[in-house]
């Protein structure tokens, strides 16, 4: 649960950096009520965050190309926070498999998207790990 509860995190950051980029991780990270920060490894947090922003603009050249009909930056700041830290996590990073990170994405979208983001954040990710040629056309 610690996992899943960090992406929550981790995904809230993102968002708040893409609406106030010049967030620091601790004036973030002050948004959380403790008791909810309270069993995560926020060095791994600050490391993912950290990690992502530095690679950003090849995290977003990697969604533009595969995104067919869709720019990152038309769409949904939830959506495109969930996609860019799968492909961070997966493509860039290699520390999750496909499979999981793919389902902790959908998971993500259904807990803080709309009705749409479930589908959409699915479908974008399978289209960006099958063209990277890491899950098959047959899944």
């Amino acid at each position: 649960m610690t996992q899943r509860k960090a992406r929550r995190v981790i995904l809230q950051l993102l968002f708040q950096y893409d609406i106030h980029p010049d967030s620091t991780f601790e004036d973030s990270l002050e948004l959380f009520p403790p008791e909810f920060l309270k069993g995560i490894d926020l060095s791994f947090v600050r490391e993912c965050i950290d990690g992502l922003l530095e690679k950003l603009d090849v995290i977003d050249e990697i969604i533009n190309r595969h995104a067919v009909g869709w720019r990152v930056e038309r769409m949904g700041v939830v959506d495109r926070n969930i996609i860019r830290f799968s492909v961070y996590e997966t493509l860039l990073e290699c520390r999750v498999p496909v499979s999981i990170s793919v389902n902790e994405a959908v998971e993500l979208a259904k807990l803080f998207g709309d009705e749409k983001s479930r589908s959409f954040v699915n479908g974008v990710l399978s289209k960006i790990f099958k063209e990277e040629g890491l899950i098959s056309s047959e899944q």
